[in-house]
C-alpha cells in the first residue's frame, strides 16, 4: 500500500478549527439587566445591576362612573388621570381628562374615588392646596383656575390671559402661582384673584412648576428644555439647558437636590408645511398635544375668540446673565429646539385582546444612568448647580416625578407605562403596567406612592411592602438545533427556602404556541435541579418569587441552564481536485532574442506531480471537524487510505509522484469525533469526480523525413498513455517553437498524426525539433538533423 508522508502532503492555510459545542455541555447564563429585560416582568422589579425582586404591591382604585354621560356613552370613565395630589389631611386627589373632574379618596385609604368637583373644562392639569384645605385646580383650554372648598363647593378663582394652565403651586402666604402656555408666562394670583405676570419668556410653554420658597420658584420650559429659577422680583436664572426639548416634571428632595425629567417629543410638521396652521388637537389651537386620538377638538367658548397659536419663532431669555424680566421685550435666543407633541397615542381598541400586544414595542426597554437614550433622561441638580444624569430609558417618554419619604425618586413613563425608581446610583424598573402612559405620581407619606395613567385612565396605589407573588419569564431562546437539557439553577438570597421556584417549557417553533410542551417545574436531585422539559430547539425559563413576609422579597441575580445539542452529521459542501498549473503553449527553453534583449526570467514551475486539494465543510453543531482521504483507481473496488493521521485543515498539496498513471477518485470523510464521544460521533463523506494522474511524457516518432531542394517534408506520430495529446509544436534551428496542425485538425486524443512541409530553407545542415504536450503538462520530443541541397 502506498501512503503519503504528512510532511509532503499537508500545506496548512491558517484555518482554525470550529468551536466545540455539541459534544460538551453548554451553560447559558442570564445575569444582566439587559438580558433579564428581554423577558416579561409580572409583579417583579429589575435593577440596573441585574437583580430580580418582587415589585411593591400595587392596588388599583375604582374610578366613578360618570352618570352625566350615561345617556351618551354608557357612563364611560375618563380617558386620563392627569394629575394627583396627597392633601394634608391624607386624602388623595385626582384631576382627569377629558371630563375635567376632580376626584377624591378619603384619608382612610379605603374605598373608591368619588367626584369632588366638575370644572366643565377639558382637562384638570394640576392641583395644589392652601392652609385652609381649599384645593385649586388648573385647567385647559380656557386658562381657568378653580377653587374647591373642603365641602366640595366649586367656583372659578381666577382666569389667566393664556389658554393653558400647565401647573399651579402655592406660595408661602397664600398666593397662587401658575405656569402657562402657549406664550411662556408665569402668573401670580393674590387675594384679589387678579393674575399678575411675574415672568415672560420666549418659550412656548412653561410645562412644570415647583415652589421651593417665596424667593425660589423652579420652572421647566418647552421647546428649549430650560430649567429656570425665578425669584420674587421676577428675575429668572437658567440652572440647566437640557439636550431635550421639554422639561416635563420637577421634584425636590429633603436635601435641596432638584430632579428634572426631560424628554424630546416626537416631531410633527403642521399641515401646509412649516409655518402653516397647527394640526387639530383635543385642546384646540396652541401646542400640539395628542392625548387621545378619538377626542374631538374643543371649540372656543361662546362669545370668545380662540387663543392664537404660539409663534413659530420667538425670543429666548435675555442674554444678560441668563436672566429674564417681567417687563420689556425678551432677547433673541441663541438656539431653539423645535416644538413637538407632548404625548402621543390613543386608547387601545375596545374588545380586542391583540390591540394591547400590538401597541407594545418588540424591543426591550433599555435603562440605566447614562448612554441608553439621549432623548429621555432624568437629571439631578445640586443646590450648588452641579448637574448629573441619573436615569435614561429608551422607548419611553419621561412624564412625571415624585420623591418618597426615603428620598427615592420615582419616575413614570409614557407609551410603555413603566415605573422606575432612582435610589442613589441604583436604577430599578419597578413595574410595567398594562396602560399607555403613567402621567402623574404623588407620594403618600408612610403609604407608598399614588399614580395616575392614561389610555385608559386608572389610579393605582403602590404600597411600601412587596407583592406576595410575582414571576419573570424569559424570551424564547433559540439553541439553533434540537437540544437535550441538563441542570438548571439560580443565584439568590434574602428570603426563606421555597421563596424561589424555577420552571421551564420547550418547543420547536420560534414563538410559544399550543405546540409547545407545558410548563414543567425543575426537578430536584442531590446536588441541584434538573430541567423537566423534553428535548427541543427553543426554551423558556420562568422564575416565580414569593415573599416570606410582607417586608421580605427574595433577590435573584442569575439564572442558568445547561444544554447539549443533539449531534448532527457534518456537511461537505465542496470537494475539488485541482489540475497542475501548466501552459501547453509556452516555450520552456526561454531563448535569448536575436535583437539582443535581456534574457527572460525563468518562471517558477510547480512540480508536475503536485495536485491542489481543497474542500468546504461545516457542522450544524459547530463541532471541530477532522478529515481523512482515501484513493481508488478506475476499475478497483477497494479504497486505499492516504494517511493514517487526521487532517485538520481544509486544503492541502498532494504529491502524486508515487502513483502510477491512470484515472482515480478520492474520497473525503469529515468527522466530528473530536467534539463528541465515539458512541454519538457522526461523519459525512464525498467522492471526487474522476481525475487523471499522468507523469509520463508523450512519445514523438518521426516516421518519414524527406529533404529536397529548399524543401523539407516530415510525417510523424505523437502518442500518450492514459492521457491525451493536446498540442504539437516544431522548431527549426534556434527559432522559437510554433504550433503544428495535426492531421485530424484537433489535438485531443492519445494518438495524433501530423505532417509538416517546410519551404525556403537555405542550403546546408538544419536541426528540426518536434515536441508534444499532454493535458497535464508533460512534454515529449524528437530531434533530427537534415541537409538541404
Amino acid at each position: 500500500m502506498t501512503r503519503i508522508t504528512m510532511a509532503a502532503m499537508l500545506v496548512l492555510l491558517g484555518l482554525s478549527p470550529a468551536v466545540l459545542t455539541a459534544g460538551l455541555p453548554v451553560r447559558t447564563t442570564i445575569a444582566t439587566a439587559e438580558e433579564f429585560d428581554k423577558g416579561e416582568l409580572t409583579n417583579v422589579s429589575l435593577s440596573s445591576e441585574g437583580n430580580l425582586r418582587l415589585s411593591p404591591a400595587i392596588a388599583f382604585v375604582d374610578l366613578p362612573v360618570d352618570a352625566s354621560k350615561a345617556k351618551t356613552d354608557g357612563g364611560a370613565q375618563e380617558m386620563f388621570a392627569w394629575c394627583t395630589r396627597a392633601t394634608r389631611s391624607g386624602s388623595l386627589l385626582v384631576g382627569t381628562g377629558n371630563g375635567g373632574l376632580v376626584l377624591r379618596r378619603a384619608s382612610g385609604g379605603a374605598g373608591p374615588l368619588t367626584v369632588m368637583a366638575r370644572t366643565g373644562e377639558l382637562i384638570v392639569t394640576s392641583l395644589t392646596e392652601d392652609d385652609q384645605g381649599n384645593v385649586y385646580a388648573g385647567t385647559i383650554p380656557n386658562g381657568k383656575i378653580f377653587k374647591i372648598a373642603p365641602s366640595g363647593r366649586t367656583e372659578v378663582h381666577a382666569q389667566v390671559p393664556a389658554p393653558y394652565v400647565w401647573a399651579v403651586g402655592m406660595l408661602p402666604g397664600g398666593d397662587l402661582v401658575a405656569a402657562t402656555g402657549p406664550e411662556g408666562a408665569l402668573y401670580v394670583i393674590g387675594p384679589d384673584c387678579q393674575p399678575k405676570q411675574r415672568l415672560k419668556t420666549a418659550e412656548r410653554n412653561l410645562m412644570s412648576l415647583l415652589v421651593a420658597s417665596a424667593d425660589c420658584i423652579y420652572v421647566g420650559t418647552e421647546p428649549s428644555g430650560l430649567v429656570l429659577r425665578v425669584d420674587s422680583a421676577g428675575k429668572a436664572t437658567t440652572l440647566f439647558d437640557a439636550p431635550q426639548a421639554e422639561i416635563r416634571a420637577l421634584a425636590l428632595d429633603s436635601r435641596g437636590k432638584l430632579y428634572v425629567a426631560a424628554t424630546t417629543a416626537q416631531k410633527t410638521t403642521p399641515p401646509g408645511g412649516p409655518g402653516g396652521p397647527p394640526p387639530a388637537s383635543p385642546i384646540g389651537p396652541g401646542p400640539v398635544l395628542l392625548i387621545g386620538k378619538t377626542t374631538a377638538p374643543s371649540p372656543a367658548p361662546p362669545g370668545k375668540q380662540a387663543p392664537s397659536p404660539a409663534p413659530a419663532g420667538g425670543a429666548g431669555l435675555p442674554a444678560a446673565a441668563g436672566e429674564a424680566k417681567a417687563e420689556g421685550p425678551p432677547a433673541v435666543p441663541e438656539k431653539r429646539k423645535e416644538p413637538g407633541p407632548l404625548i402621543e397615542g390613543g386608547p387601545p381598541d375596545a374588545g380586542r385582546d391583540d390591540a394591547k400586544a400590538a401597541s407594545r414595542s418588540t424591543a426591550p426597554t433599555k435603562f440605566g444612568r447614562k448612554g441608553v437614550d439621549a432623548n429621555q433622561a432624568v437629571y439631578s441638580i445640586t443646590p450648588e448647580g452641579a448637574v448629573t444624569q441619573v436615569l435614561s430609558a429608551s422607548q419611553s417618554v419621561l412624564l412625571c416625578l415624585a420623591i418618597d419619604d426615603r428620598d427615592r425618586v420615582h419616575d413614570g413613563t409614557g407609551n410603555e407605562g413603566t415605573l422606575f425608581m432612582i435610589d442613589g446610583v441604583h436604577v430599578t424598573k419597578l413595574a410595567k403596567l398594562e396602560v399607555g402612559q403613567v402621567l402623574t405620581l404623588a407620594a403618600l407619606p408612610g403609604k407608598g406612592m399614588a399614580f395616575g395613567t392614561g389610555n385608559p385612565a386608572r389610579v393605582g396605589i403602590m404600597g411600601p411592602d412587596a407583592a406576595q407573588q410575582g414571576f419573570w419569564v424569559s424570551e424564547p431562546r433559540d439553541f439553533t438545533s434540537l437540544c437535550h437539557w441538563g441542570s438548571v439553577g439560580y443565584t439568590w438570597d434574602g428570603a426563606p427556602a421555597g421563596a424561589v421556584k424555577l420552571s421551564t417549557r420547550s418547543g420547536n417553533s420560534a414563538r410559544p404556541d399550543e405546540t409547545w410542551f407545558a410548563w414543567a417545574p425543575a426537578t430536584s436531585r442531590g446536588d441541584g435541579l434538573l430541567v423537566g422539559s423534553p428535548a427541543a430547539r427553543y426554551m423558556q425559563l420562568r422564575v416565580d418569587l414569593s415573599a416570606g413576609d410582607r417586608s421580605t422579597s427574595p433577590r435573584v441575580s442569575e439564572v442558568w441552564l445547561v444544554s447539549r445539542q443533539v449531534n448532527l452529521p457534518p456537511e461537505i459542501e465542496k470537494f475539488e481536485v485541482g489540475l497542475p498549473v501548466v501552459d501547453p503553449i509556452s516555450d520552456p527553453r526561454d531563448v535569448e532574442s536575436r535583437e539582443g534583449q535581456k534574457e527572460k526570467k525563468k518562471k517558477k514551475r510547480e512540480p508536475p506531480a503536485l495536485r491542489h486539494l481543497k474542500w468546504e465543510a461545516s457542522d450544524p453543531n459547530e463541532d471541530r471537524l477532522s478529515f481523512s482521504l482515501a484513493i481508488r483507481g478506475e476499475g478497483e473496488s477497494a479504497w486505499r487510505v492516504l494517511s493514517e493521521r487526521e487532517i485538520m485543515s481544509t486544503s492541502m498539496d498532494w504529491d502524486t509522484q508515487d502513483f502510477p498513471d491512470g484515472r482515480y477518485r478520492l474520497r473525503l470523510v469529515a468527522s466530528d469525533r473530536g467534539s463528541n464521544p465515539s458512541e454519538v460521533a457522526l461523519a459525512a463523506e464525498r467522492v471526487s469526480e474522476p481525475f487523471l494522474l499522468d507523469a509520463t511524457p508523450p512519445r514523438v516518432e518521426l516516421t518519414e523525413v524527406v529533404a529536397g531542394t529548399g524543401v523539407l517534408d516530415v510525417s510523424g506520430l505523437a502518442t500518450d498513455g492514459p492521457g491525451s495529446v493536446v498540442n504539437v509544436e516544431y522548431a527549426v534551428d534556434d527559432a522559437d517553437y510554433r504550433m503544428l496542425q495535426v492531421t485530424d485538425g484537433i489535438a485531443d486524443s492519445p494518438r495524433e498524426e501530423f505532417r509538416l512541409r517546410l519551404t525556403g530553407l537555405a542550403t546546408g545542415e538544419h536541426t528540426l525539433s518536434i515536441r508534444a504536450h499532454d493535458e497535464l503538462g508533460n512534454v515529449g520530443s524528437a530531434r533530427r538533423t537534415v541537409t538541404i541541397r
